[in-house]
């Protein structure tokens, strides 16, 4: 049967609160506070290892990121939402590796639309700027694939004289998406 356990600090204001098994494992839900009192992160535990959804809290009580756990391993649907409740993110992982569509929005425009495959980038990588997309790359197992493709709004010409500049979109990405999509986790 777990023990729920709760450390203070120096003035007796809860700062984290936790159960523990009969060997001394992380069991059940783990939940961290501010100094304020209110709920900064919750875990979710099974025998010392992550299991279940780990959420990160705005002041207000927002949930600011949703991540789930397997066995330990980031498994299924992920949001990050800014403290005004508009979503920044949404992607899922596999097996600890990022997995199926990834979208990004800023001030509710799309940023990045992209799919991957067990970490690596597989698909077309769209680029939007103020909601319009700007770039698109083909990538097959994890390598842009070297073709011309027409982005929608553009001429054909336009078209193939951009796909040089789309084949070096992958060094040209914002460092967290670029960690993001080879497996960094982002910064």
């Amino acid at each position: 049967m777990p023990t729920e356990h709760i450390e203070q600090d120096d003035s007796g204001r809860v700062i984290e609160r936790f159960f523990l098994d009969d060997e001394g494992r992380l069991e059940g839900t783990a939940t961290t506070y501010d100094e304020e009192g209110r709920r900064v992160q919750e875990s979710h535990w099974r025998a010392g290892t992550l299991h279940g959804p780990m959420s990160i809290y705005a002041p207000d009580g927002q949930v600011l990121q949703r991540v789930m756990f397997e066995a330990g391993q980031l498994q299924g649907p992920a949001e990050l939402q800014d403290e005004q409740g508009h979503l920044r993110m949404k992607f899922a992982f596999h097996e600890g590796k990022l997995d199926g569509e990834l979208h990004a929005w800023q001030d509710d425009q799309p940023l990045v639309k992209h799919v991957l495959a067990a970490g690596e980038p597989e698909g077309p990588l769209e680029l939007y700027e103020e909601g319009r997309l700007t770039q698109r790359v083909l990538f097959h197992q994890g390598r842009p694939v070297e073709q011309p493709s027409e982005t929608p709004g553009r001429q054909p010409s336009e078209a193939m004289a951009a796909t040089e500049g789309e084949q070096q979109a992958p060094e040209q990405l914002p460092s967290w998406l670029h960690g993001w999509l080879h497996g960094g986790g982002g910064s």
